[in-house]
């Protein structure tokens, strides 16, 4: 079985670079671009490209949006939703909320079922790993069809690396059973990261990612980089 997904991240939607209007409008039209892809790949005939989409951070340019930019991502995520292509994501630093006890837009789009929004709670400095729970929407990983399981970590700022640490110790310790892959995602440079690669099989990152190959299998993934 050959499970396809594409990859992306900052796409920092609400960003008016240069504060020009026009480049407010272009990221907008850069994420659409994105969804195109996923929806059909350039073949219109095609039912869906992919399986699943990865949204490893930064969607929003900022925390504090306004409602354009709140309607460019809900119309976006809701063309991959009917064409139900799940949207997996993390949140980044740009959209962060600031206090703990308050809700993110990213928590937010998730509570509308136009994410599955990932992050694992951390106790006594050891993360929790939870399955996602489509009632309470939320989890810190989720299985998919043909043994795929996806991992998911928000920003942690300068505590990155030992979130990362501690989470590649939980993984090795929860059951796999009829597991045979793992992605890990997180807004942030891992890819080297000594303590999460042999945890995982592969890792979908912020700005830093890569193609990759799941062993038997052909290309699984595409990355776009956007501005």
């Amino acid at each position: 079985m050959i499970t396809r997904f594409l990859h992306c991240a900052d796409i920092h939607l609400g960003y008016q670079q240069y504060g020009r209007k026009e480049r407010f409008n272009d990221f907008a039209h850069a994420f659409n671009a994105i969804v195109d892809k996923a929806i059909d790949g350039g073949d219109t005939r095609a039912a869906r490209a992919v399986d699943f989409v990865i949204l490893a951070g930064d969607l929003f340019h900022k925390r504090s949006i306004d409602a354009l930019t709140l309607n460019q991502a809900v119309r976006a995520l809701q063309r991959l939703r009917d064409k139900k292509i799940p949207c997996i994501a993390v949140e980044g630093n740009h959209e962060r909320s600031y206090y703990e006890e308050t809700i993110g837009w990213m928590k937010f789009l998730a509570l509308q079922d136009l994410l599955i929004l990932l992050d694992a709670e951390f106790v006594d400095g050891k993360p929790q790993l939870r399955p996602w729970e489509p009632r309470r929407r939320q989890g810190s990983y989720i299985d998919l069809q043909g043994g795929l399981r996806i991992h998911g970590l928000r920003y942690y700022g300068s505590g990155t690396a030992l979130a990362v640490a501690e989470y590649a110790q939980a993984i090795s310790e929860i059951d796999r059973t009829g597991v045979g892959y793992t992605i890990f995602v997180a807004h942030a440079g891992v890819e080297g990261n000594s303590t999460i690669r042999p945890a995982v099989s592969h890792t979908a990152n912020g700005s830093h990612s890569t193609q990759g190959r799941l062993p038997g299998t052909g290309p699984f993934s595409q990355t776009i980089p956007i501005g």
